[in-house]
C-alpha cells in the first residue's frame, strides 16, 4: 500500500509540475540574461517578488530589478499561430500603448467590450482609455480630434461620435444635434479613432507588460503597498486585473514575455519629449521616429541591426522632463549607415543645462559609440545632435540614432 501510495504521490507533483516550463531567459535590471529558468512564483509588486529555479537552484528576484521575462519557445493558444497571426482581424489600441488583437463585441456604458484572441475572453475596456480600432490590415495612420472618426476602406471619412458597435456594425451620430446617426457595416471600416488627445507618457509607474503569443499588449499595474490581487503568477497560470478592473486568469501559455516598466531601469523611448526640434540645412522638418531611423526605416548603425532607439535628423534637439530618481543614463550612439557616406554628426547629453557628454565628428559607417553619464537627480534630459561641419561638409544625411537609451536607477 505504501508503494501504491508513492506512485501516485510521484504521479501527483509530474501532473502538477507540467504546466511549467524550464524556458524562460530572465532579464535583469543590470541586463546580464539568465537562460533555461524555470518560474515558481511571482508576486507583482511586493517584496517577495520573482521566484525561479536555474540549475536546481531557487532563487528570487524583486520585480523592480526584472527588465524582462521572455519565452525561448511560446506555444500556440487558442489556435493562434506563434508571431500574432490571428483570425479575429481587429486591433484595439490603447491609449498608453497597449494593444488587444480580437472582436469588438459591444458597447456598455462608457465602455467597450472587446473579445481578445489571446485567451482572455471578453474584456470591458474603457473609452477614456481606447484610442482606436483597425482592421489588422490597415496601415492608415492614427489620428487625434475632439470627435471620433469612421475611415472606410474605400477612403471615405466619417466624423461624429461612435453610438453603438459589435462585431457586424458600428453606428456613428454624424449631425449637428447626434440625431443624425449613420449604420456602417463593421467589413466596410478600415480604421475608427476615438476622440480626445493621448496625454503625453512620462516616467512610469511600477508596471508589468504582458505580451501575449497572439500579438496583444497589456500593461497591469503594480502598487508595491496593494499588490496582492493586481498580479501573480501561479503554477501553470498568472493572475491580473484587466482595464476595467476584473480579475483575469490566463495560462503562462499565452505569454510570449512580460517587461517590467517603471523599475530600475526606463527607457527614454517610452517617453515623449517636451520639446523635438530637427531640421536640416535646407529647412527640412523631420518627424522624430521610435524604434526607427528617422527615415522610417530599421535602426542601423556599423552594419548592425538595433531594435529599440529614436532616429532624429541634425540638427536636432529632444528634451524629456523626469523625476529626478535615476542616477545613470546608458546608450550607444552613431549615424545610421543609410547616411554613408556624407552623414556626420557631434552629439552631447544635456542634463538640466550642462553639458555631461559630447563626441564630435561622428562618421556615417563606424560602430555605435557607447554612453554612461551619472545624472543622478537629473529632472531635464536634452538629446543634442548638431552637424559636423568643417573640410568642405555640408549638413546632409545627418541621420543620427541614439541607441537603447536607458535611465537606471
Amino acid at each position: 500500500m505504501k508503494m501504491k501510495w508513492n506512485v501516485l504521490a510521484v504521479a501527483i507533483v509530474f501532473s502538477l509540475a507540467c504546466p511549467i516550463r524550464a524556458n524562460w531567459t530572465l532579464v535583469k535590471s543590470d541586463f546580464t540574461e539568465r537562460k533555461g529558468v524555470t518560474v515558481n512564483t511571482w508576486e507583482g509588486g511586493g517584496a517577495a517578488g520573482l521566484s525561479i529555479t536555474e540549475n536546481g537552484k531557487l532563487d528570487k528576484v524583486e520585480t523592480r530589478d526584472v527588465l524582462a521575462l521572455i519565452s525561448e519557445s511560446p506555444l500556440p493558444v487558442d489556435g493562434l499561430s506563434v508571431g500574432g497571426s490571428v483570425a479575429a482581424g481587429w486591433k484595439l489600441m490603447l491609449r498608453n500603448g497597449d494593444c488587444l488583437y480580437g472582436q469588438p463585441s459591444r458597447f456598455s456604458g462608457q465602455s467597450m467590450e472587446f473579445d481578445v484572441a489571446d485567451g482572455m475572453g471578453k474584456i470591458l475596456v474603457p473609452l477614456k482609455a481606447a484610442a482606436g480600432m483597425s482592421d489588422v490590415r490597415a496601415t492608415a495612420a492614427a489620428s487625434h480630434a475632439e470627435k471620433d472618426r469612421v475611415r472606410l476602406k474605400n477612403n471615405d471619412v466619417l466624423e461624429g461620435f461612435i453610438v453603438s458597435i459589435d462585431a457586424k456594425k458600428l453606428q456613428i451620430a454624424t449631425g449637428a444635434d447626434d440625431e443624425t446617426v449613420a449604420d456602417i457595416d463593421l467589413a466596410r471600416v478600415e480604421r475608427l479613432s476615438f476622440g480626445g488627445m493621448t496625454p503625453a507618457r512620462g516616467v512610469p509607474a511600477l508596471g508589468a507588460r504582458i505580451r501575449f503569443v497572439g500579438g496583444s499588449v497589456l500593461t497591469v499595474p503594480l502598487d508595491a503597498k496593494t499588490h496582492k490581487n493586481t498580479f501573480a503568477w501561479t503554477i501553470g497560470d498568472i493572475l491580473f486585473k484587466d482595464p476595467a478592473g476584473k480579475d483575469r486568469k490566463i495560462s503562462v501559455n499565452a505569454v510570449a514575455a512580460i517587461d517590467i516598466v517603471g523599475g530600475r531601469v526606463v527607457y527614454v523611448s517610452e517617453l515623449d519629449p517636451v520639446k523635438d526640434e530637427q531640421s536640416t540645412l535646407m529647412g527640412t522638418r523631420w518627424e522624430t521616429q521610435v524604434d526607427r531611423n528617422v527615415m522610417g526605416e530599421p535602426l542601423m548603425v556599423g552594419r548592425k541591426v538595433y531594435q529599440r532607439g529614436i532616429g532624429v535628423h541634425t540638427s536636432s534637439s529632444l528634451v524629456y522632463e523626469l523625476d529626478g530618481s535615476f542616477d545613470v543614463l546608458k546608450c550607444q550612439v552613431g549615424l545610421d549607415d543609410s547616411a554613408v557616406p556624407h552623414g556626420a554628426a557631434n552629439v552631447a547629453v544635456v542634463v538640466d543645462g550642462k553639458v555631461l557628454w559630447e563626441a564630435g565628428g561622428l562618421k556615417a559607417g563606424e560602430a555605435a559609440v557607447e554612453v554612461a553619464v551619472a545624472i543622478k537627480g537629473g529632472r531635464r534630459l536634452e538629446l543634442r545632435a548638431v552637424p559636423a561641419l568643417g573640410d568642405g561638409k555640408l549638413d546632409v544625411l545627418g541621420r543620427v540614432n541614439w541607441l537603447n537609451v536607458a535611465l537606471l536607477r
